[in-house]
């Protein structure tokens, strides 16, 4: 489990040698026993460690009490004094399948490779739980052990016949792998089993990416969002006896987390929980309906938080924070219209919301209000000057007003503040193609890459860059690092090619390469080829000197009455073939 929000908490292992007392007299001294300061726990949390801790040390060769210490520790991340109790616990029950696998699933969440051995001890114990096996395949392939995750899988298939959780282990490994066809096979059976998986959903967009397939990519990560957890059964963290030691402080951090993890329904069912539980009226309450409208809006379910809000909305109707949420839902909903009304209402009533404003001016500008945008936006930097989002969203306004130059220095500001604000770059790289900086955005996008060489849009704008830049060499390698980066994309095979075919340098250039590499694509067409193969197998033809082909394919492209500005690309390619030109724009 994750380590951040509970505050003032120290856990070292130590001997707890009658640190406290009670009445009835000095306490037994038991080995190993972790000390966990209970001076920054809630009250209620601190009594049941307090009640647990009593209980090992009068059954300290029990792994029951032990394993319940673990429990009380695990559900509250007390990680440390989690993994003590564990081992314990499986120490003292070598037969007992349940302590090395919650043991594993505390190890896994800082060091994936160390809760291996753990994992294993479990599932030679329980064979036949599709839990364990989970836990295990997911352990391997965050370790590298691909062909055991791929086996797992196997299993997985077979002891959860209705889980989707089996074809998204195979669907993973398949991806790392680099083999779209099993992917799309694994996630077939996924998608059947339960279609609405958030994990499914996100392996299918990623799916879709490398397939250079965008608009299906963009439907898959907008299911996700909705998406809900993989079901599978899991005997061992049933009736782990959550009501004990439980705090509202607990409950609102460990929904968080959950959010963080991608389990939007139960960070939602505990935010709720909290609620009903909250013993106090007033102000309190309407804090944590604001804080579960805000968690509804983080795990993508805009249609709950408008009806939060509304509700917050009828007791504080002069409320500029319910107006802002409120705003946020209807922009995930993508009613733009009512987002403007909120933000503008919020901001008419709280002046100081300044990041709201400059919400406020980038929906704006996105509408074609690119002036009025603007106002809120540069107001919203001014009053926000260490702010990197305050800079990058007036970035993007100035480059929508054809500001380039103003863009490109606000985007710069922003990774200033930011270095690690990848979007920064991306964006810069972007603006400096527009102000046909080309050399300049090839180096900033050569940075995106190194530092997340999983960002397809990246790989792709380099090629685009280098290119206007005649860096025909760099350029094919960018190629070929975006095809090894993702395997198969069309957009990367298709940029090899042109490259191969049209570049100045005569040591790139290579047109029985191009040829080879163009029949590969064109087999694996399922009808005739559009307009844009079809310049490109002008463009192969041009690089071997056939030039009355390459005009036939542009006339082929031309019959398929293309838009006026490409028919105008295409005419203008026809007559440089027709003069015997290369055609390299």
């Amino acid at each position: 489990m994750t380590r951040h929000g509970i505050q003032g908490l120290l856990i070292v292992l130590a001997l707890l040698i009658g640190g406290c007392q009670e009445s009835s007299g000095a306490r037994q001294v038991v080995e190993g026993l972790p000390a966990i300061d209970r001076s920054g726990l809630e009250p209620p949390l601190a009594r049941a460690v307090e009640t647990s801790l009593r209980a090992v040390e009068r059954g300290p060769d029990s792994a029951e009490v032990w394993g319940e210490l673990g429990i009380l520790c695990d559900i509250h991340d007390l990680s440390e004094a989690a993994t003590v109790a564990y081992t314990r616990a499986a120490t003292l029950a070598p037969t007992v399948a349940r302590w090395p696998y919650h043991l594993g699933t505390v190890q896994a969440v800082r060091d994936p490779a160390a809760s291996l051995p753990s994992l294993r001890a479990a599932r030679a114990l329980a064979p036949e739980e599709p839990a364990i096996a989970r836990a295990l395949a997911e352990g391997c392939i965050l370790s590298g052990e691909l062909d055991t995750a791929r086996s797992l899988a196997a299993e997985l298939e077979r002891l959860a016949p209705d889980s989707a959780a089996g074809p998204v282990v195979a669907a993973r490994v398949a991806l790392l792998d680099g083999d779209l066809p099993r992917a799309r096979e694994a996630l077939a059976r996924g998608e059947s089993r339960d279609p609405e998986a958030a994990e499914v959903q996100r392996l299918l967009a990623e799916l879709a990416r490398r397939e250079g397939r965008p608009e299906a990519a963009a439907e898959h990560e907008r299911r996700r969002a909705a998406g809900t957890t993989i079901a599978l059964a899991d005997p061992f963290r049933s009736g782990l006896g959550l009501e004990r030691g439980v705090t509202l402080r607990w409950q609102r951090e460990r929904s968080r987390r959950l959010l963080e993890l991608g389990r939007a329904d139960e960070a939602l069912a505990q935010w709720q929980q909290a609620i009903d539980a909250d013993p106090q009226a007033g102000d309190y309450s309407i804090a944590l309906r604001l804080e579960l409208g805000s968690a509804q809006l983080r795990a993508g379910r805009a249609a709950q938080a408008i009806t939060t809000y509304r509700a917050l909305l009828m007791e504080r109707p002069d409320d500029a924070t319910v107006e802002e949420g409120l705003g946020s839902a209807a922009l995930q909903m993508r009613n733009i219209g009512a987002a403007i009304v909120h933000y503008q209402r919020a901001l008419a009533l709280d002046p100081s919301l300044h990041e709201t404003r400059g919400t406020l001016g980038a929906v704006l500008v996105g509408e074609g209000k690119v002036e009025e945008g603007l106002t809120e936006l540069e107001r919203a930097a001014e009053a926000l000057p260490d702010s990197p989002p305050a800079a990058f969203n007036l970035g993007l306004g100035y480059r929508t007003a054809g500001r380039n130059d103003a863009a490109i220095e606000s985007l710069r500001r922003a990774i200033a503040l930011d270095p690690g604000l990848l979007r920064a770059r991306f964006e810069l790289g972007v603006t400096l193609g527009t102000a046909e900086r080309f050399d300049e955005a090839a180096d900033v996008f050569s940075e995106v890459v190194a530092a997340a060489p999983e960002r397809r849009g990246a790989h792709g704008n380099l090629v685009r860059a280098l290119l206007r830049s005649s860096r025909w060499s760099e350029a094919l390698s960018a190629a070929r690092a975006g095809l090894a980066a993702f395997p198969g994309d069309a957009t990367f095979r298709w940029q090899e090619v042109w490259i191969l075919a049209v570049a100045e340098d005569p040591q790139v250039t290579d047109g029985a390469e191009a040829t080879r590499l163009l029949s590969a694509i064109l087999a694996e067409q399922p009808g005739p080829p559009g307009g844009a193969l079809l310049e490109l197998r002008a463009a192969v033809h041009a690089a071997n000197g056939e030039f009355e082909a390459a005009v036939a394919a542009l006339d082929e492209a031309l019959a398929l009455e293309p838009p006026a500005e490409l028919r105008a690309r295409h005419e203008a390619q026809r007559a440089a073939y027709g003069n015997g030109i290369i055609w390299r724009d």
